[in-house]
Order: C-alpha cells, then sequence, then structure tokens
C-alpha cells in the first residue's frame, strides 16, 4: 500500500489547530484528535502547502512524489 504524501509528526505537534484551520482541501485533510492533529483525508490534500508554511513547529511534512514513486519498488 503507498504512504500518505503528508504526515504529522505526534511528537512535535503541538495541538494549535493551524493546519486545520489553514487546509483549503474539502473535506479537510486534517482533524484534531485529542491535543493533536491527524491526517485523516490525504488523498484531498492538494499540496497549497498552507499547512507547512503555517505549522509553529515543523510537524507536517510532505513527500516529494518520486520519493513516493520510489516507495512502490518496496510493496
Amino acid at each position: 500500500m503507498l504512504e500518505s504524501h503528508v504526515t504529522i509528526s505526534a511528537e512535535d505537534c503541538i495541538g494549535c489547530g493551524l493546519c486545520v484551520e489553514m487546509c483549503p482541501a474539502t473535506p479537510g485533510v486534517f482533524e484534531m484528535q485529542d491535543i493533536t492533529a491527524v491526517v485523516v483525508h490525504a488523498e484531498a490534500c492538494e499540496r497549497c502547502r498552507l499547512c507547512t508554511d503555517n505549522c509553529p513547529t515543523d510537524a507536517i511534512k510532505l513527500a516529494r512524489d518520486e520519493d513516493i514513486v520510489a516507495g512502490l519498488g518496496d510493496v
């Protein structure tokens, strides 16, 4: 199975919710669960980078297309 191209580090997330607020995708890519943000709709990601640009702790990472395709060889 192909891994998501957007991930959040639970260790780095401070639960500010900016990624949830800033995401223009419908449905939203992120949602708050307890005190951290989680990826719930990675397929909706438009790669606008609003989440990564606004995350104060750099907890969100977007994989490059070539990294995703390279991962297919591991399946």
